[in-house]
């Protein structure tokens, strides 16, 4: 009676691991989209911003001189 009540114990620890172990790679799986997507709007960002103004403030006067190449810090 004892060996059975060991296998039973062993079959539902086999069934918890695999259920944690589904768990777990769901978890990973959502964390690398989740991270796909942050990456993609930084660089859509960083797209958008590669041509910015630089503009020089001389005194009184603020003047637009040309388009520059905006470069990752």
């Amino acid at each position: 009676m004892q060996l059975n009540l060991y296998d039973d114990n062993n079959n539902n620890n086999n069934s918890d691991c695999d259920d944690l172990s589904k768990q777990l790679t769901i978890k990973t799986n959502i964390i690398d989209l989740y991270n796909n997507h942050i990456q993609n709007a930084i660089l859509t960002i960083e797209n958008s911003q590669k041509l910015v103004d630089l503009m020089i403030f001389n005194g009184k006067h603020i003047s637009t001189i040309i388009k520059v190449e905006r470069h990752k810090a």
